[in-house]
């Protein structure tokens, strides 16, 4: 069998803000059954564009804010929440960048995690073992899975509230969440049934500059 990618591209002029947008489409060609398939209709997360990440504080349940501890090697870094940091610390600032899916799925809005230390860009990122490591990376445009160790799906705590959570795209009903480790709260993932409300993963998100 052999396949063929080409690229369709639309152009759409806005009178009213004279800009121009261009778009472009990758169509996959299967000549063994002369079927056309877009590519959009394949698994994948794909950056919104134009990309305007969000920058936020995040603070769990007791109010505890959270922060980034980046490292030269991943496996060292992780994230806790602390009560003595400020809005306006570096490790405190996280960037949340906004996906879309591409696949049928829709568990909630695909978001990507990442801050800025020493000019470098860091990507948060979850493990099988249910770890939040950062590391060093630009970031994506497209990720072509249905599943990701750095997408999380953002969604409401619970119904009227303003409190969110954030679910692994990687493991399915696993959300960010916090153990405590001689009185320390470390971001994990941890198991959270669907239909089952568990405050320990329950998020608040301000903007550190008001």
């Amino acid at each position: 069998m052999k396949t063929d990618l080409m690229e369709s591209a639309w152009i759409q002029f806005d009178v009213s803000s004279n800009t121009v947008r261009y778009e472009t489409t990758l169509i996959q060609f299967d000549d063994s059954s002369n079927t056309v398939r877009y590519v959009d209709e394949l698994d994948a997360f794909r950056l919104h564009s134009p990309s305007t990440p969000t920058l936020r504080n995040f603070r769990n349940y007791h109010h505890r804010i959270l922060i980034a501890i980046t490292d030269i090697n991943e496996e060292n870094s992780c994230a806790h929440f602390e009560s003595y940091a400020d809005n306006n610390d570096t490790h405190a600032k996280f960037f949340l960048h906004k996906y879309r899916e591409t696949g049928p799925h829709h568990n909630g809005i695909p978001v990507l995690f990442t801050l800025e230390k020493d000019s470098k860009n860091y990507i948060m990122y979850c493990t099988n073992d249910n770890s939040i490591h950062f590391k060093v990376k630009e970031l994506p445009k497209e990720i072509p899975s249905s599943k990701s160790k750095y997408i999380f799906y953002q969604k409401t705590f619970s119904p009227g509230q303003s409190c969110i959570c954030f679910e692994s795209s990687l493991k399915q009903d696993f959300y960010l969440s916090f153990l405590k480790e001689n009185n320390v709260q470390k971001l994990i993932l941890k198991h959270c049934p669907r239909g089952k409300l568990d405050e320990t993963i329950k998020m608040y998100s301000s903007d550190p500059n008001l």
